[in-house]
């Protein structure tokens, strides 16, 4: 499976993407950005099984990229 952490913080994506031994959730591919335009990229050219994602980022809203 894939995972894509986002949030303006890049400290806060870090912390997440070392948090978890993600590899024991059957995650293999755990991609990471601060940029919700990125995401936006990101999501509608790779397939993404889980989003992990602020609400509360410039340019777009977690909220808004779900869309």
């Amino acid at each position: 499976m894939r995972l894509l952490i986002v949030d303006d913080g890049r400290y806060i994506v870090e912390y997440l993407k070392h948090l978890l031994e993600w590899s024991k959730f059957e995650i293999g591919d755990v991609q990471t950005t601060t940029n919700p335009l990125e995401a936006k990229q990101i999501l509608e050219n790779i397939p993404v099984d889980i989003l992990i994602t602020d609400i509360r980022m410039p340019e777009m809203s977690g909220v808004d990229l779900l869309k």
